[in-house]
């Protein structure tokens, strides 16, 4: 068996460095206590499972260390398509799980949902860590937290496009135009200056349009709940947060420190307290 020269292996969530398996990592608001009982219950469970095994073997008549041989042997093969020396965050991961026959959930809406299959989270029962009914309830609050956190930040992100980012822009492509218009003797100027105007109409009707398609459907998934809440805000309202961020970093880049009333990105990462 080939072991990790070092100590960590930052391409995988759940790597094998050696002498020991390494978890990474829980979200920096999460409380790592969850992912803490999930592990330990599903080694304490394979334990069980290869205990009972071997001492199934033992009753026949086995030897110990052809029971553990034959176990051992046994686990590796079962448990092979899911060893990956990889990086486990690649698309080429991706391509090779398909292959191999797994599962690949790549965000929370994928995972939650697993937390409602009896097979999946059996072993927390046997294990006495939970029963099936708060395994339920846990499903229920991680999807509605999960719904509730991303209304939150869409409806801060309206609010922030349309009362600092829109008025910005606006302001900035008033004093552009006015300087556009300043120059229609200088053709090289005024053709530079024009595509500048240009890019922030475009990027302000983006944000505008990208603000008001979030309100809208923030009003939709607030009609829904349980998991057509949590698919709805996955398949739609991520990725309108994602444009309304785009329109917005289009247009930082085209005005003025002046204009501009929010702190930039050199200001959070160089100048903060």
């Amino acid at each position: 068996l080939r072991r990790d020269p070092g100590d960590r292996n930052r391409t995988s969530p759940f790597a094998f460095t050696g002498n020991k398996f390494e978890f990474r990592a829980v979200g920096a608001s999460e409380n790592c206590g969850w992912a803490q009982a999930v592990l330990n219950a599903a080694v304490a469970d394979a334990m069980t499972e290869v205990s009972d095994r071997i001492e199934a073997r033992l009753r026949e008549g086995q030897s110990s260390e052809r029971a553990l041989r034959e176990v051992a042997r046994e686990v590796l093969t079962q448990t092979r398509a899911v060893c990956f020396e990889g990086n486990g965050y690649s698309d080429a991961w991706r391509e090779e799980a398909a292959l191999r026959g797994l599962p690949n959930l790549r965000n929370s809406a994928e995972a939650l949902p697993v937390l409602r299959e009896k097979e999946a989270t059996a072993f927390l029962v046997r294990q006495g860590v939970f029963s099936a009914d708060e395994i339920e309830s846990r499903a229920e609050v991680l999807v509605e937290r999960y719904v509730k956190q991303l209304d939150i930040e869409a409806r801060t992100l309206v609010e922030l496009a349309r009362i600092h980012v829109a008025p910005a822009v606006e302001r900035q492509l008033a004093q552009s135009s006015t300087a556009l218009s300043a120059l229609t003797g200088t053709a090289a100027k005024q053709t530079a200056l024009g595509e500048r105007v240009a890019r922030l109409g475009n990027a302000l009707d983006d944000l505008l349009t990208g603000a008001d398609a979030l309100e809208a459907l923030v009003g939709e998934i607030g009609g829904l709940h349980g998991d057509a809440a949590l698919v709805r805000t996955s398949e739609a309202l991520v990725p309108a947060l994602a444009r309304v961020r785009a329109a917005a970093e289009a247009a930082e880049a085209e005005v003025s420190d002046a204009l501009w009333t929010l702190p930039r990105y050199r200001h959070l990462l160089f100048f903060g307290a």
